[in-house]
C-alpha cells in the first residue's frame, strides 16, 4: 500500500529525540510509561494542528503533520529508533501498546496507550486542534482502521536444543512450536532464547501438537519458564517414559500426554494447576502403573483432578 512519505492531516513540533534512544525493545508497560511521561510536556488541551510537524525515526515515513506527527512523537519516545512495520490487515489480538492506528477513512492517526479486551485508550494530536489523552475506541471501530504501524520486531524462529521456538521480542516471550527433527529421541526446552537483535525471551509455552506423534521421542527436558502445555503437545509419543513439570506450569491442555503408553514417571513440581486448567484426557492412555510425584499440599486435589478430567489410569499411584 503506497503512501506519501509525509502524512498530511496532523502533528508535530520538530522536537528530535536522541538516536541513542534506540536499542532494546520495550515491554508494553515500559512503552506506556515512556509515552505517558510525555504528558508533562504535551498536556491535555495544548494546541496541536496541521502546522505542527515531527520528523519520525520509524523509517516508513520521514515524518508527519498534525495527528500523525504527534503519534510519531510518542512512538519515538517509547521505541527510539527501532524500525516500524506496516499492516493493512487489522488483527485486534496482535495490537499492542504503542501501535499507531490510522482511522477515519485514512484521515487521522492515534496511538494506543492502553489495550483491553473490548477497547483501546488513545493519545492523539489535532483532536479539535489540540492534544488529547484518554479517548476510548471500541474494538469494532479499531477493526475498521485503515492500517496500523508497529515498532515491535517481527517474531523470529529459533532452533535450539532440538526444538523449534518462535520468539517474540515485543512480548519477550517464546513458544515451542515443534521439534527440529521429527525422528529425534531427545529434546531440551530451554528457559530462554535470544533473538538476533539481542532480546532475551522467556520460553513460556509448548504449542498445541508441538511433538504429537513423535514415536521415537524418549526424553524431554522442560524449561523452568514453561507455563502452558498445549493441547495434544506430546500426544502419542509412545517411547516417552518420564516427564517433569516445573513449578510455573499452570495449564495442561487436553490430550497433552494422551497415548504416551510408556510414560511411567510424572514429577509434578507446580502447585499452580487447577481443576479447570487440567485438560480432558491429558493423561489418558499412559502406563497403567504410572506414578505421579506431587507436592504434598496438592496431593489430594491432583489425584482427583488427574483422574478426572485428566483421564489418568485408575491403577496409577500418587505420592
Amino acid at each position: 500500500m503506497k503512501k506519501a512519505a509525509v502524512l498530511l492531516f496532523c502533528l508535530a513540533l520538530a522536537v528530535l529525540l536522541p538516536l541513542s534512544a534506540l536499542a532494546k525493545v520495550p515491554t508494553e508497560a515500559e512503552a506506556y510509561s515512556s509515552m505517558i511521561a510525555m504528558k508533562a510536556d504535551y498536556p491535555e488541551g495544548m494546541p496541536w494542528t496541521n502546522d505542527n510537524f515531527y520528523a519520525w525515526h520509524g523509517g516508513i515515513f520521514s515524518g508527519g503533520y498534525g495527528c500523525a506527527g504527534f503519534a510519531f512523537l510518542l512512538s519515538d519516545a517509547a521505541f527510539g529508533t527501532l524500525p516500524a512495520y506496516e499492516y493493512t490487515e487489522i488483527d485486534y489480538d496482535a495490537l499492542r501498546v504503542g501501535d499507531i492506528l490510522r482511522i477515519n477513512g485514512n484521515t487521522h492517526s492515534v496511538i494506543i496507550l492502553e489495550k483491553y479486551s473490548d477497547h483501546v485508550v488513545l493519545a492523539e494530536g489535532n483532536y479539535n486542534r489540540s492534544v488529547h489523552w484518554g479517548r476510548t475506541l471500541m474494538k469494532s471501530d479499531v477493526l475498521n482502521a485503515d492500517y496500523y504501524l508497529t515498532r515491535y520486531p517481527l517474531p523470529e524462529e529459533i532452533t535450539q536444543s532440538g526444538a523449534v521456538i518462535t520468539a517474540d521480542p515485543g512480548t519477550q516471550t517464546a513458544t515451542v512450536s515443534s521439534a527440529a527433527d521429527p525422528g529425534t529421541t531427545t529434546v531440551t526446552i530451554p528457559a530462554t532464547v535470544t533473538t538476533s537483535d539481542g532480546t532475551v525471551c522467556k520460553v513460556t509455552e509448548i504449542a498445541a501438537n508441538a511433538f504429537k506423534g513423535m514415536k521415537k521421542l524418549q526424553k524431554v527436558t522442560i524449561g523452568k519458564n514453561i507455563v502452558t502445555i498445549g493441547d495434544g503437545a506430546f500426544q502419542k509419543c509412545t517411547a516417552l517414559t518420564a516427564i517433569t513439570l516445573n513449578n510455573k506450569v499452570s495449564k495442561i491442555g487436553k490430550n497433552a500426554f494422551n497415548g504416551c503408553k510408556k510414560l511411567k514417571t510424572i514429577t509434578i513440581k507446580t502447585s499452580k494447576l487447577k481443576k479447570n486448567t487440567i485438560g480432558k484426557n491429558c493423561f489418558k492412555g499412559i502406563h497403567a502403573k504410572a506414578t505421579f510425584k506431587c507436592p504434598k499440599s496438592m496431593l489430594k486435589n491432583y489425584k482427583s483432578w488427574f483422574l478426572n478430567p485428566g483421564g489418568a489410569p485408575k491403577t496409577a499411584k500418587f505420592k
